[in-house]
Parts: structure tokens; C-alpha cells; sequence
């Protein structure tokens, strides 16, 4: 078994170790054993997937963002600029950057320059042109889009199926709260543990579904050390704390 496929299986067996022992300690908690599913499909109905969708209006060039802002004098307190340059000198300094960086800070406002460092050097865009992406995904998906992580009944009876929906932010057990508030596999054990208690299942078979994403796991150009070095993750329908071993830890991933 080539080495990505192994990385792949091992984080499927993480995240259903991690919602198996979710749910059995709250089941054990409450005085009843787990067996059939929270009947988002009919008993011995085939596992729900999630459903397709029509497909996305074409993407329309959004125009000038800053010139749409209306910006009132006085909305906030505004930072000195000795402070700011002070701030941003400090965070700039990390070495964790490496020895190349750069920013440029403007008032959006008046497009005044109200910080610079390095502001003449060249350097080849890496994060900036996640905006590009986030706008086009905006742009064709809206921003009303909620990608859900699912716990439905099996084909079978007294099966279990965690339906993975893409939310690559999906909080894993050991997780601490955030801002904004993710979806949690605690909440979703939970919550499938409650409706097999009312239905008196003392017993399930927990499996998964990943067909969400069809496509390869990581995109072209990426270099070898990404994953390892925590740079990102593989692209899954089903993870947890965004492919981190640990949330808690950047590096590595899988």
C-alpha cells in the first residue's frame, strides 16, 4: 500500500475511533448502549449521502470591494502610527516568517501609507491569493453555505453511517472552544446517542461515507514536505481539526 493511502486510511480510523469512543462514553453515561441510527433515512433505507446540488450560477466579477465600504469618520478608535509600526515590526521579526517578508499597510479611507516594510522588494504571492479563491467561492456557492457533517441509519440494520460533508473545521474531542463556534463531534455523538436511547438500540455498526469529494486528494504543485511539515492537509470530505494529529498542534498533518 503506497504511503498516501496509508496516511489516508489512518486519518478515516481516526475520526471513527474518536466518534465510536464519543458516543460510547455517553452512552455508558446515561445508562444504555448504542445500535441504529438517527433516522435521517428510512430503517434499512440505503446510506444517505449528501444531495446534489444545481449547479452554480456563473461567477460575476464583484468589482471594487473597499470602494462599496461606506466609512464614516469616527466609526473606531484609530492606533497611533507609532504604535502600529511598533506592532507590526515586532510580528514581522518572528523568524518563524523565514528572512524573506514584506507588508504594506494603507488607510483605506484616504489610501494613505500608514506602515511599510520592505515595500519595494519583489516576493512571489502565496497567501494573498487565498482571497482569490474565497472570492470565487463566495461568488458561486454564497455565503449561506453550511457544509454538514451527518450521522445517518445504514443500509443495514443496526448501522451506523458518519456522512462526511467537507467541513474541514469540523472540531474533533479534544478540541477547545473557538470564535466562530464549530461544529463538534461530541455535539453529533451526542445528539446520535439521544436518538438510539429513544429507540431503545443498545447496538450499532459504525461506518463512513466520503463520496462527498470525488476529486484527488491534493493539488498540483504541491511539494512533498506541505503535509508533512503542516503547510496543509489532504482535501477529504471527513477530518477533523483540519487534519491536525493534534488540534491543538500545526505540524504535521494528514
Amino acid at each position: 500500500m503506497a504511503r498516501h493511502d496509508r496516511w489516508v486510511m489512518l486519518t478515516t480510523l481516526v475520526v471513527l475511533q474518536a466518534l465510536t469512543i464519543v458516543i460510547g462514553v455517553y452512552a455508558m453515561n446515561t445508562g444504555f448502549s448504542l445500535s441504529a441510527l438517527t433516522g435521517q433515512s428510512p430503517p434499512g433505507g440505503p446510506t444517505e449521502s449528501p444531495q446534489e446540488e444545481s449547479p452554480p450560477a456563473p461567477v460575476v466579477t464583484a468589482g471594487p470591494v473597499l470602494a462599496q465600504l461606506p466609512v464614516k469618520p469616527g466609526d473606531g478608535p484609530l492606533p497611533t502610527k507609532s504604535t502600529l509600526t511598533r506592532q507590526l515590526t515586532r510580528a514581522l521579526g518572528d523568524r518563524a516568517l523565514g528572512d524573506r517578508v514584506g507588508a504594506v499597510v494603507l488607510d483605506a479611507a484616504t489610501g494613505q501609507q500608514i506602515f511599510a516594510s520592505n515595500a519595494d522588494a519583489a516576493f512571489v504571492p502565496a497567501s494573498t491569493t487565498k482571497i482569490a479563491v474565497c472570492a470565487a467561492a463566495l461568488a458561486s456557492l454564497g455565503p449561506d453555505t453550511r457544509l454538514s457533517t451527518k450521522a445517518v441509519q445504514g443500509s443495514k440494520p443496526g448501522t451506523v453511517v458518519l456522512v462526511g460533508g467537507g467541513d474541514p473545521l469540523l472540531a474533533g474531542p479534544s478540541a477547545k472552544p473557538r470564535y466562530p463556534k464549530q461544529a463538534s463531534l461530541r455535539t453529533l455523538a451526542a445528539r446520535t446517542a439521544a436518538t438510539l436511547e429513544s429507540r431503545n438500540i443498545k447496538k450499532v455498526t459504525l461506518s463512513y461515507d466520503t463520496s462527498h469529494f470525488a476529486g484527488p486528494v491534493k493539488a498540483d504543485g504541491w511539494k512533498p514536505g506541505y503535509i508533512p511539515d503542516g503547510n496543509v492537509a489532504t482535501v477529504h470530505a471527513l477530518a477533523i481539526d483540519e487534519g491536525r494529529r493534534h488540534p491543538r498542534h500545526n505540524a504535521p498533518r494528514v
